[in-house]
C-alpha cells in the first residue's frame, strides 16, 4: 500500500511539472510575440520618422530662395514651416546662417502619441557662390563717365559677415580713368571678366528666378531686382532702378536717363574712343550685403560631407 501511495505522489508531481513548463512554453511564446511585434512597431515608426526627417531637412536645399536662407540674420536660429510628408509625424526645423555663406539646419520630428519617438537630425550645407562680391560699386574694364550731379552713397545695414567700405567707388583696369568719381582706384581684376562672372563654368551655376541673362544688346528701363547679365552693350531707354548685379560684356550707356543702382555695375568693354560707362547723373549706392545676397540667390546651396550627426529617442 505505500509503494502504490509513493508512485501517485511521483505522477502527480510529475504532471505539476510537466503543466508549468508548457505554461512556461505558453508564456515565452507569449512574451516573444509581443516583443516582435513590439519591434516591428518601433522599426516602422522609425523608418516613418527617417524618412520624414531626411525630407524636411532636404526640402530647404532644394528651395532656398523660398525659404529665405540667403536673408537670414548671422547666427541666430531661424524656426521655418517645412510639412511633413506624413501627417502622423510632426517637424520643425530651425536653420543657423554662419560666416562664409554656411547654412546649419536642425529638423526634429516625432510621432506623439506613439512613445513620444522623435528623432534629431542635423545638416550643414554651403553655398557655391561663382564669383566673389565686388569690392566696389562700378567696376570697369574702361573709361568711366559719370554727371557732376551723380551721388554716392555706402549702405551700412546688414549684418558684420558683408557690410564694410568698398576699396574705391570705382575699380578700373590699368590705364583706366574716371570722371566726377569721389574715389578710385586700378586694379587688373577689372580687367578679367572670368572674375566676375562671365566664364561658362561661373554661368552654368548661376541660376533660378533672380538671373535674367540677354545674349546680346540690350536695351532698358523700368525696375530690376537680382543678377542681370547682358553679353552685349547695355543702353537705358528711360529712368532704370536695379537693386543687385548688373554686368554686361560691352557698354553700359544711360544716355540722359538717370540711373539708380543699389549693389554694383560692371563692363568688361574693351577700351576704345569712347568710355566704357556713361551713367549720367547716376545714384549709385554700394550695398556689399544686396550684392552677397543677390549672388547667394542665384548659386547652388549643397551639403557639406561629414558634418552632420542625428540623435535617437
Amino acid at each position: 500500500m505505500t509503494m502504490r501511495r509513493d508512485r501517485r505522489g511521483v505522477a502527480l508531481v510529475t504532471a505539476l511539472l510537466l503543466i508549468s513548463f508548457i505554461a512556461l512554453l505558453i508564456t515565452g511564446s507569449l512574451s516573444a510575440s509581443t516583443i516582435a511585434d513590439r519591434a516591428a512597431t518601433l522599426a516602422l515608426i522609425d523608418a516613418r520618422l527617417m524618412s520624414a526627417a531626411d525630407f524636411v531637412i532636404h526640402a530647404p536645399l532644394a528651395s532656398p530662395t523660398a525659404y529665405g536662407l540667403a536673408r537670414l540674420p548671422l547666427g541666430i536660429a531661424t524656426p521655418i514651416d517645412v510639412p511633413s510628408p506624413d501627417r502622423d509625424v510632426e517637424a520643425h526645423v530651425s536653420v543657423t546662417r554662419l560666416p562664409h555663406g554656411v547654412i546649419w539646419l536642425v529638423a526634429e520630428v516625432a510621432v506623439p502619441r506613439v512613445d513620444q519617438a522623435r528623432r534629431r537630425v542635423n545638416l550643414v550645407a554651403s553655398y557655391a557662390s561663382a564669383m566673389p562680391v565686388p569690392t566696389a560699386p562700378i567696376v570697369s574694364r574702361g573709361d568711366v563717365r559719370v554727371g557732376s550731379d551723380a551721388v554716392f552713397t555706402l549702405d551700412t545695414t546688414g549684418d558684420v559677415d558683408c557690410r564694410g567700405l568698398p576699396q574705391a567707388f570705382a575699380m578700373l583696369a590699368p590705364g583706366g580713368i574716371a570722371e566726377n568719381v569721389p574715389s578710385t582706384i586700378n586694379d587688373a581684376r577689372a580687367a578679367d571678366s572670368t572674375t566676375y562672372g562671365l566664364r561658362a563654368s561661373q554661368l552654368a551655376t548661376l541660376r533660378g528666378p533672380g538671373v535674367v541673362h540677354t545674349r546680346g544688346d540690350t536695351t532698358i528701363s523700368g525696375t530690376f531686382s537680382g543678377l542681370l547679365i547682358v553679353d552685349g552693350n547695355l543702353t537705358l531707354s528711360g529712368p532704370f532702378t536695379a537693386t543687385g548685379l548688373v554686368i554686361a560684356r560691352g557698354r553700359v550707356d544711360a544716355g540722359s536717363h538717370h540711373f539708380a543702382i543699389r549693389g554694383a555695375v560692371l563692363s568688361f568693354a574693351i577700351p576704345v574712343s569712347q568710355p566704357a560707362m556713361n551713367l549720367g547723373d547716376a545714384s549709385i549706392e554700394f550695398s556689399p550685403c544686396i550684392i552677397q545676397e543677390t549672388l547667394w540667390n542665384v548659386s547652388i546651396l549643397s551639403a557639406v560631407k561629414y558634418r552632420s550627426w542625428q540623435e535617437m529617442f
